[in-house]
């Protein structure tokens, strides 16, 4: 999380405490020793996060209830600050200190990064005030005081380790319990509304009822004879289908009565360039649009035999965290799950000449259903989207002439091309079977403490009732840590 979003959520969200101090006025410029104390408590503190004393802030029974706007030409400047931090608190102790402007108001921020908790204890360096040589402060609740022998034991016996836990992610927040969401409730969202929008389109072709149309003799020999009409297998597909999806038709519309075909040639040679559409405006319309609704319709009855043909997808995301004082390396994890649970997603690739299409719908709903939740508070991570994919087919009856704009399933056709490219490598041929179990591993180089990373973006189940077993081997952790997450 950025500073200034941090200090923000101190303010709004939290009290006093072994990590948070609020004060409404700046320290004495005459009399360091408050300053040296506070802030050598606060770095002694136990607390596992960044520690803050917060000027400015008007506090009332431990909460902030407003803020005072202090005078920044009256506070030290930051190299007199840190000067005096290295003249009397012993030793390398990392402290931030700056102006943050909150709601309008300029506020003055000391920060002790939770990174100093791994160089603890810090002492007074030389006698201040009341304040003498090698005395430890540390500050406990909201309350400051000598460090004890026990306190001193802690500091030394939790010095330079690593914990690393393994948990769910909701809504910027770590649960021990794995939320899981389903998928198809969010394909069956986007079939209603493609039925909707194919009844639609029924609708509208319905509607285009063609006016008489009087041809030019003159013009007979470079217009076709015949009446224009429909390849009888599409005319038959398109009314099986509109039959069994009980969308209401006019058989009428699959009548010509004023389109023919008219050859167009190169300007003034005897090269046929094309055929193109002649006679009545709505008639020619109708055409392109039955033409249309086939690629409709296949759409359609692909998302619907995808999504009957499924059983019911769920999901989680997890993230691995260091909550302990030091940072660890050469990080093995190890997710066990049940094989009868866990959803592969070989089984989202339909070798098919029609489910190709699903492409499209996996463009419109991949930000509702595809993409990892992000916090600023969390480290980003990249992992490769889990993305389901669609074989594309060698060949695609184009049944438009040369001069015809690319047709709504080309375009689908493309999306599904180009997610390919995200199934590849989602698990990285880090996953394997072992005794009816589905292991994945994964391997981090470095996590650092009080830090957090997402592992894949989305693992994938058959039911909601999900247990997964883990196992976590490092550098830093003699012993491997087991355990388990379920629902």
């Amino acid at each position: 999380m950025e500073f200034e979003d941090e200090v923000k959520e101190m303010i709004d969200c939290h009290q006093e405490g072994d990590y948070l101090d609020f004060k409404e006025y700046d320290y004495n410029k005459e009399n360091k020793e408050e300053l040296v104390k506070d802030v050598l408590a606060f770095a002694n503190s136990h607390s596992i996060r960044n520690k803050y004393i917060i000027i400015g802030a008007i506090e009332e029974n431990n909460i902030c209830t407003g803020l005072r706007e202090i005078d920044k030409n009256k506070i030290r400047d930051d190299a007199e600050f840190q000067q005096i931090v290295n003249s009397y608190i012993y030793e390398d102790l990392v402290v931030n200190y700056k102006v943050v402007n909150v709601n309008g108001k300029d506020i003055l921020v000391i920060q002790i990064p939770v990174e100093n908790n791994a160089n603890r204890p810090f002492m007074i360096k030389k006698q201040i005030g009341k304040l003498k040589e090698n005395e430890i402060y540390i500050r406990k609740s909201s309350s400051t005081s000598l460090a004890t022998k026990k306190d001193l034991e802690y500091m030394f016996k939790k010095n330079k380790t690593s914990k690393l836990i393994l948990q769910s992610y909701l809504d910027g927040e770590l649960s021990n319990k794995i939320q899981l969401s389903n998928i198809n409730i969010e394909i069956e969202k986007y079939r209603q509304k493609k039925l909707e929008k194919l009844k639609q389109f029924v609708d509208d072709i319905n509607n285009l009822k063609g006016d008489t149309f009087l041809f030019k003799s003159g013009e007979s020999i470079f217009i076709k004879k015949e009446i224009v009409k429909i390849e009888e297998e599409k005319e038959k597909f398109i009314k099986e289908s509109l039959n069994n999806l009980k969308i209401d038709y006019d058989n009428s519309i699959f009548e010509f009565k004023n389109v023919k075909w008219r050859t167009t040639f190169n300007g003034g040679g005897l090269n046929p360039v094309c055929n193109t559409l002649y006679g009545d405006k709505k008639e020619i319309e109708r055409y392109w649009k039955l033409e249309d609704l086939e690629s409709y319709i296949i759409e359609y009855l692909a998302i619907d035999y995808y999504f009957n043909g499924l059983p019911n997808i769920y999901s989680t995301n997890l993230v691995l965290s260091n909550i302990g004082n030091y940072f660890d390396e050469d990080i093995e994890l190890k997710l066990i799950i049940d094989k009868e649970i866990f959803f592969d997603k070989e089984a989202l690739i339909v070798d098919d000449n029609t489910i190709q299409y699903l492409g499209n719908m996996y463009n419109d709903l991949r930000e509702e259903i595809i993409e990892c939740p992000r916090t600023s508070s969390i480290d980003e991570y990249y992992y490769p989207f889990a993305t389901p994919i669609f074989n594309n087919p060698s060949s695609y009856m184009d049944y438009y002439m040369y001069n015809h704009e690319p047709t709504y399933l080309d375009k689908s056709k493309d999306n599904a091309e180009e997610f390919k490219d995200y199934l590849e490598n989602i698990f990285d041929d880090s996953i394997y079977e072992e005794n009816d179990k589905i292991i994945i591993k994964i391997d981090f180089k470095k996590i650092m403490h009080n830090k957090s990373m997402f592992l894949e973006a989305k693992l994938l189940f058959k039911s909601d009732k999900v247990k997964i077993d883990f196992e976590i081997r490092s550098k830093n952790n003699s012993d491997t840590i087991y355990g388990f997450l379920e629902n």
